[in-house]
């Protein structure tokens, strides 16, 4: 996880399209923003989401729910195998449904970089897709 919040954009950028969807996450998994691409000072904005946001845990099903600061698990949705707006090629795909408070214009795009490590985009849904960064999933245990 260290490398990759190394990485230039464009490095995480290949690194994304040269990759295979691999095994859809399951269990505890550590996040983190890598990069935000687009906004006002993006610096503050990685530090300030890695304190509140997490991670994530999923079941097998694909069914999660984000892990925030202090233990707290909320906001859920299902995440499923499908094109990449990147690229077009296979990827994990998490989207919420448009009355999930937060969270409901964001899609995320993941693949699997190295055995329990997934790193991909972030766009924002609407009005139209709008490309925002890069964010990382990593299997709690260092493992599947």
């Amino acid at each position: 996880m260290k490398d990759l919040q190394r990485m230039s954009a464009c490095e995480l950028a290949a690194l994304y399209e040269r990759s295979e969807v691999g095994t859809p996450f399951s269990g505890r998994m550590e996040g983190k923003i890598l990069k935000m691409t687009d906004a006002k000072f993006p610096k503050l904005r990685v530090a300030a989401s890695n304190f509140a946001w997490r991670g994530k845990t999923a079941e097998p099903d694909g069914h999660f729910v984000n892990r925030w600061v202090g233990g707290v698990e909320k906001i859920g949705s299902q995440y499923v195998v499908g094109p990449s707006w990147a690229d077009g090629k296979p990827a994990i795909v998490v989207e919420y449904p448009r009355d999930t408070k937060l969270l409901w214009n964001m899609r995320d795009e993941v693949r699997e970089v190295a055995p329990g490590l997934y790193m991909g985009p972030i766009y924002d849904r609407c009005p139209c897709p709008k490309f925002r960064g890069y964010l990382a999933l990593q299997a709690a245990c260092g493992c599947r």
